[in-house]
C-alpha cells in the first residue's frame, strides 16, 4: 500500500478551532474502544463490552457497565468482549452499539453527525465501516493498524529512512517498513498472542498435565507479563495462574523460551516473508531498522524480548505504546488536506 501525499502534521494543541470539530478518531485495541478527539492529548478508553439478554438479544448494558457484569452477571446475560475482530464481522449490531454509546457519552455534539476516522485492519473493514455509520458517524475514513501506530508514536514516516513498527493484538499482528510516508514491506496475520497463548497452554498440559483457561491466561499476560518475572519465575507464576494466589518465592527458573518456541517460529516466518519481494540493497536497509511494539502486550514482562527474539532486531516500546493507533488516527484527523487525499486513494476498499 502506497501512502498518498505527505505525512499528516502534529497537532499543536486545542483552542477554540478545535472545539468547532466534532469529528473524532477512534480505534479497537485489545479489550477497549478507544477514542480521541481533534486537540485533546489524552484519549478515553471504553472497555469493548456488550452485555445482552440470552432470551431476546436486546443489549442491556455496554462499556463499564457490561465490564462489571463479565463473570458476575445472572444467567439470562451473555457478555462479549468485542477484542476478536471476527465479532465484528459476525456480530455487527454488538459493535453499532459499542459505537453509539461511546459517540454519545465521549463525542463532541455539532450540527452534523461526526466524521471518524478508525484504525481497522484488512479483513474487517466493510463490516467496521457499516457499523460506525449505523453508530452515528456522518462518514467513516479507515486507517491501517501499522500506520496509525507509527505517526501515533511520533516516528517520521514521511521521511526515507525505514521505520519498522509491530501491532501486536490478541487475534492479530501487523507489521510494516514504512519509509516516504509508504509501506515498502509489510505482512497482516490473523494470529497474535493468541498463538502464543496456546503455545503455553499446550506447554502446560503436556507437562504438568494442567489445563489453563486462556482466558485466565490472557489476563495473566497482561498482568504480570510471561512467566510473571525472573524475581518469581515459570512455576511461580503458571501456580498463581492456576490458584489464583500471589506467589512470593522463586521456585523455578522461568521456562519462557521454550514453551514459546511455535509463537517465535511463526513471527520469524511471517517477518522473513514480508522482505522477500525487496531488492538486496532496500531489503538490507529495510532489515537493519529498529522495531517499534506496539499495542495492549507491548509492556507485559518478557514480549518485548521474545519479539526481538523471533525477529532478530532491536525493539522499542514506545510511550503510551497502548494508545498508540488512536493518536496516529487523531494526528491524521488534525490535517483535512492529507485526510481527503487519504479517503480519495482508499475509496474502493
Amino acid at each position: 500500500m502506497t501512502f498518498p501525499g505527505k505525512a499528516p502534521r502534529r497537532p499543536r494543541g486545542g483552542g477554540w478551532r478545535a472545539w468547532l470539530k466534532n469529528d473524532v478518531a477512534m480505534a479497537l485495541s485489545g479489550d477497549a474502544l478507544w477514542l480521541a478527539r481533534a486537540g485533546d492529548d489524552d484519549p478515553v478508553r471504553v472497555p469493548a463490552y456488550v452485555a445482552v439478554g440470552t432470551g431476546d438479544g436486546r443489549v442491556l448494558a455496554v462499556g463499564e457497565e457490561a465490564q462489571a457484569m463479565h463473570g458476575h452477571g445472572p444467567a439470562n446475560i451473555a457478555v462479549v468482549r468485542l477484542m476478536d475482530p471476527a465479532n465484528w464481522r459476525d456480530e455487527p449490531d454488538l459493535l453499532v452499539e459499542l459505537v453509539r454509546a461511546t459517540l454519545r457519552r465521549h463525542g463532541r455534539h455539532g450540527l452534523f453527525p461526526p466524521r471518524v476516522v478508525f484504525v481497522a485492519e484488512a479483513g474487517v473493514r466493510r463490516a467496521v465501516r457499516e457499523a460506525v455509520l449505523h453508530g452515528g458517524a456522518r462518514e467513516v475514513l479507515l486507517l491501517e493498524p501499522a500506520m496509525a501506530g507509527a505517526i501515533g508514536a511520533g516516528l517520521k514516516v514521511e521521511q526515507p529512512t525505514p521505520r519498522a513498527v509491530l501491532v501486536l493484538e490478541r487475534q492479530a499482528c501487523s507489521f510494516a517498513v514504512i519509509s516516504m510516508a509508504g509501506t515498502i514491506a509489510g505482512f497482516h496475520a490473523a494470529q497474535g498472542v493468541g498463538r502464543l497463548l496456546e503455545d503455553v497452554a499446550l506447554h502446560t498440559l503436556a507437562t504438568r498435565q494442567i489445563a489453563l483457561d486462556v482466558e485466565r491466561l490472557d489476563d495473566a499476560i497482561r498482568r504480570g507479563g510471561l512467566a510473571g518475572t525472573e524475581a518469581i519465575g515459570w512455576e511461580a507464576w503458571l501456580n498463581e495462574v492456576v490458584t489464583g494466589r500471589v506467589a512470593a518465592t522463586a521456585l523455578a527458573e522461568p521456562d519462557v523460551h521454550r514453551m514459546s518456541q511455535p509463537f517465535q517460529h511463526w513471527l520469524a516466518w511471517h517477518h522473513r516473508r514480508a522482505f522477500e519481494a525487496l531488492p538486496p540493497p532496500k531489503r538490507l536497509e529495510a532489515e537493519a531498522a529498529t522495531v517499534y511494539l506496539l499495542g495492549p502486550y507491548a509492556r507485559a514482562a518478557g514480549v518485548k524480548e521474545l519479539v526481538g527474539a523471533a525477529l532478530h532486531r532491536t525493539v522499542v516500546v514506545p510511550e503510551r505504546s497502548e494508545a498508540c493507533l488512536v493518536l496516529g488516527a487523531r494526528d491524521v484527523l488534525a490535517d483535512l488536506n492529507f485526510l481527503l487525499r487519504y479517503v480519495t486513494a482508499r475509496r474502493g476498499l
